[in-house]
């Protein structure tokens, strides 16, 4: 079981290097808080193993974007709080260096703008290096591919070369 363990942890430090690698490629990376989330859990059946990967839950809002008619913010609604908000002008805040009036008008003009293009819009594209703003799992998974094959590979390879064949 110790060389099942090895090899579920090296898949999880591929995957894990391609995933924080596609969040800050495509301009996800503000506090870190989404790369220091990643994990794996293993699920072991009689026909299969499975590797679930678990992120922050707004890892799925990046990875598949919102629909505009999907934002909850309603212009001019009177409403005297609203999470939504104050969750864009924390954001305004640690992206752009802004006080908090400033940030607090930042986040009214990008809940404005997410509700007409929805999540994510188009000028977010200038913080992303490779042209993508949504599909981290799959660019991640994609990536990872060849190296997770190959660590498979080698594990069947040793398990073959160190099989006690004097039973």
């Amino acid at each position: 079981m110790k060389e099942f363990d090895k090899l579920v942890n090296d898949i999880f430090i591929v995957v894990k290097k391609e995933w924080i690698n596609e969040i800050k490629q495509q301009g996800h990376s503000l506090t870190g808080s989404l790369e220091k989330s990643l994990e794996v859990k293993e699920l072991i059946s009689l026909k299969a193993i499975i590797l679930n990967f678990f992120a922050n839950n707004y890892g799925n809002i990046l990875d598949k974007g919102t629909k505009a008619n999907r934002i909850k913010y309603t212009e001019g609604s009177g409403r005297k709080t609203s999470k939504y908000i104050e969750g864009l002008k924390d954001f305004a805040k640690k992206r752009f260096m802004l006080d908090d009036k400033a940030a607090l008008n930042a986040a009214f003009a990008i809940a404005k703008k997410q509700k007409q293009e929805g999540m994510p819009t188009k000028n977010s594209f200038e913080f992303s290096k490779n042209g993508r703003r949504t599909q981290l799992i799959d660019f991640t998974l994609s990536n990872s591919e060849k190296q997770i094959n190959k660590i498979i590979e080698n594990a069947i390879f040793e398990q073959i070369i160190n099989f006690n064949f004097d039973v």
